[in-house]
């Protein structure tokens, strides 16, 4: 189909080609007065142009004012990996045991969770974007400026003083009328801003929500019903899935997402997953919430947690010691960025295979490396995964989530990097990103029951535990038991069934 924006500039030449043909024969009275009537119908076009694209609001306004239907909240779902029945202590390798039968062991991949496929983005570069009927080209509204402050970014970001709403308890009643304020605002600048700060900052879809989000509370301090009418409003004009939902007393912001995110209440509805988010920190758990079925537009891209690249963020630069001994002690300096700390802190619990394929900063990934590969220098591909392992193992305190923050949190690399204490699956996260980077070679994450590991694909062929993945060896790499080296498997998981994680 092609977009208004396209279709005018080619009315435009065609007039001008018009006009040039008639202009070689006509008088000048007759070319004037042509030149008159053809204004006119250029004019009555883009008008025709301005109300289609006001009638896709006015429509979700008139479908918004009786659509509303309950539907039941569900509690979060635990994270798969329970505090209890981790080990207390980090254990140890006793001796090289090869006896392993790997024949024995069943391996099952897993990928990330696919809410619903038929209505999953089928674009994996999706990028949030302005629709063409959006598009306003002569704006008379009365621009103010916000400075935001997003993860080291101060950011002036434009708005139109007419974006401003109030909604009353009435919600049924006063959603469609905000809404519809909403979208005879000039919200074209604002977009356009959040954008280019995603573009220019590498946001994931998660971070957009953010940027969202917080230029709404500063748009409407303490206002949390406005705040997520207009995080919804925005979302939805950037080709996101995205609901509101209400019940006596608040809004809710409902999003999909591809992955499965922990301990927060979500809802069915058409067969997909919605988490609820509550802007209003002292709201507790619902039982139901009024929201509608049907999409606005026909948006199909739900709230991607991965990283597709690094985030640029400002430097705030951390620095931090690490002391471990691979056949002398050793000491590294070692950096990392307290904004993308930051921003980790305020993301949801999500699950082993998002945090295992995230990237580490460039200030980290670069101390690691200038720390690491004079250590690496003349050994094999097997001698520099065992000094990564041993890194990983000896460099960094263990204690359990549970000990450290009271609940289960699975780590990013870069936090491991910054937190005092880590466990199984956030140095399994490290350790990934240690072997991809630094040495080049391909890994999978490994979940045992109770246990998170790696394995890693050797271009030779080397004796030891192993995992198979189409039809290709994954020797069995294990970033939490002190002493072991590439291929030696705890014991206890010997004969345990094994999920295979794959990195993105």
């Amino acid at each position: 189909m092609k977009t208004i924006h396209q279709f005018k500039i080619k009315l435009s030449f065609l007039f001008a080609a018009i006009l040039l043909s008639f202009s070689v024969q006509a008088q000048e009275p007759e070319l004037d007065k042509l030149k008159d009537d053809f204004e006119k119908y250029r004019q009555n076009l883009e008008n025709r142009f301005d109300t289609y694209r006001d009638s896709v609001d006015r429509a979700f306004v008139r479908f918004l004012r009786d659509s509303w239907k309950d539907f039941a909240v569900y509690a979060g779902n635990p994270t798969p990996i329970a505090p209890d029945v981790k080990p207390k202590n980090q254990p140890n390798y006793p001796k090289p045991d090869y006896n392993f039968a790997p024949a024995n062991r069943r391996s099952e991949e897993i990928a990330s969770e696919i809410v619903n496929p038929g209505r999953q983005s089928s674009d994996s570069d999706f990028k949030p974007s302005l629709d063409s009927e959006d598009e306003k080209s002569e704006s008379r509204a009365i621009m103010r400026t916000l400075d935001i402050q997003f993860y080291g970014l101060q950011l002036p970001l434009q708005y139109d003083m007419n974006l401003k709403i109030s909604l009353n308890r009435s919600f049924n009643q006063s959603i469609p009328e905000a809404w519809e304020t909403l979208s005879e605002a000039d919200y074209y600048p604002t977009l356009m801003n959040f954008i280019k700060v995603s573009e220019g900052t590498n946001l994931n879809d998660w971070g957009y929500v953010q940027l969202v989000r917080k230029f709404a509370s500063q748009l409407y301090p303490r206002q949390y019903n406005e705040q997520v009418l207009f995080t919804c409003f925005m979302l939805n004009k950037s080709g996101y899935i995205a609901k509101i939902g209400y019940n006596r007393q608040a809004l809710f912001l409902l999003l999909p997402s591809p992955q499965e995110v922990y301990n927060t209440p979500y809802m069915n509805v058409e067969g997909l997953k919605y988490y609820v988010h509550s802007f209003n920190p002292d709201y507790g758990h619902v039982a139901s919430i009024k929201t509608y079925e049907g999409q606005y537009r026909e948006n199909d891209h739900s709230i991607d947690f991965t990283f597709k690249k690094s985030l640029h963020l400002p430097k705030n630069i951390q620095t931090k010691t690490i002391h471990f001994t691979a056949e002398v002690k050793h000491s590294l300096d070692i950096q990392y960025n307290q904004n993308l700390i930051d921003f980790y802190e305020e993301m949801p619990a999500i699950g082993f295979n998002v945090t295992l394929s995230a990237p580490l900063s460039e200030p980290a990934l670069n101390s690691l490396k200038t720390g690491l590969q004079p250590l690496l220098e003349g050994k094999n591909e097997k001698q520099k995964v065992d000094l990564l392992l041993n890194f990983v193992q000896h460099g960094f305190e263990y204690q359990t989530d549970q000990e450290q923050f009271g609940k289960e949190k699975y780590f990013f690399p870069e936090e491991v990097l910054h937190y005092p204490a880590s466990d199984c699956e956030d140095r399994s996260a490290l350790f990934a990103t240690l072997v991809k980077e630094v040495v080049g070679l391909e890994v999978i994450g490994l979940v045992f029951p109770q246990h998170v590991a790696t394995a890693v694909k050797f271009p030779t062929e080397i004796q030891g535990d192993f995992v198979t993945h189409e039809n290709q060896k994954y020797l069995i790499c294990d970033p939490t038991y002190i002493g072991a080296e590439a291929g030696m498997a705890m014991p206890k998981f010997k004969n345990s069934s094994v999920q295979l994680v794959l990195l993105d």
